[in-house]
């Protein structure tokens, strides 16, 4: 029994339809595939062959729309959390009122008002986060699933979606779980650990003299390079030993010119009764 080979198609998005259904003609038919923007070039992979229309999967984006105007995060082509984050928000709101009047246009015959949300970004009050691999056999990560992939996930640093409290707790679950300075806590460890969270203030430029490394962490920086030292730490008792680890971290010649920044901490300690 032969295997029937593969069709792949290239063409420019015409339509995308509710739930985020795109469309362009081939030879008189549609071919309709998940994922896009209108006017986009894309290339698919043809499936099932209908009557009027082809049902696709989307491969490549070949060529970007005009109507891609705004900014992304560095995870939008790779990340399966938002679709339209490219084009204006003005774009958006009229492709979702067309879409919705498509949809109820047998039992409603006026045109459907859209009220725009006073947020554009950070609007997300639920996230479901997945660990998995990057790539295959990476090391395991907590983030969003890739576009089109069930078993693979992206880092999602400087999501436009989600409060900044979420990217807090994704990074400090991250960082207990793929720290590689350190090896895996086994469970009978757990009952000699203490756990303690610090929240660190908002940095401000400071110079050497105005340093305690007992009451401020440091951040040094020169260039590309940055190294983060929290206060009040076992051993670093003077403000040379602070500023030669934290520029050691960042891989800072610490008899250079390089700038300083400095910050309190609040900590949280398990166990103890804190507000915040």
């Amino acid at each position: 029994m032969s295997r029937r080979k593969k069709k792949y198609l290239e063409g420019i998005i015409e339509k995308v339809n509710f739930p985020n259904m795109s469309e362009f003609t081939f030879e008189d038919k549609k071919v309709n595939f998940k994922g896009g923007i209108e006017g986009q070039k894309v290339s698919v992979v043809v499936g099932r062959k209908r009557e009027k229309h082809m049902e696709a999967k989307l491969l490549e984006i070949l060529e970007k729309s005009p109507l891609e105007t705004n900014t992304t995060c560095p995870n939008y082509l790779e990340c399966g959390g938002c679709s339209y984050q490219s084009v204006s928000h003005e774009y958006e709101l009229k492709l979702k009122q067309r879409q919705i009047k498509e949809l109820f246009e047998d039992v409603y015959s006026e045109e459907p008002e859209i009220f725009e949300s006073p947020l554009k970004t950070a609007y997300r009050n639920k996230m479901e986060y997945t660990f998995a691999d990057m790539y295959k056999d990476s090391p395991i990560m907590l983030g969003m699933h890739k576009k089109n992939r069930f078993y693979e996930v992206v880092d999602t640093k400087e999501c436009n979606l989600v409060h900044s409290d979420f990217e807090i707790i994704r990074n400090a679950i991250q960082a207990a779980i793929a720290d590689p300075r350190f090896l895996e806590v086994t469970e009978d460890e757990l009952v000699d650990i203490d756990i303690s969270v610090d929240v660190l203030t908002n940095p401000i430029k400071a110079i050497k003299e105005e340093l305690n490394p007992k009451i401020y962490g440091v951040i040094v920086s020169k260039g590309q390079n940055r190294g983060l030292l929290l206060p009040d730490l076992e051993g670093v008792d003077t403000v040379e030993e602070q500023l030669n680890i934290a520029c050691q971290k960042g891989g800072i010649d610490p008899n250079s010119d390089y700038s300083i920044e400095k910050f309190e901490v609040i900590r949280y300690k398990e166990g103890e009764n804190n507000e915040i």
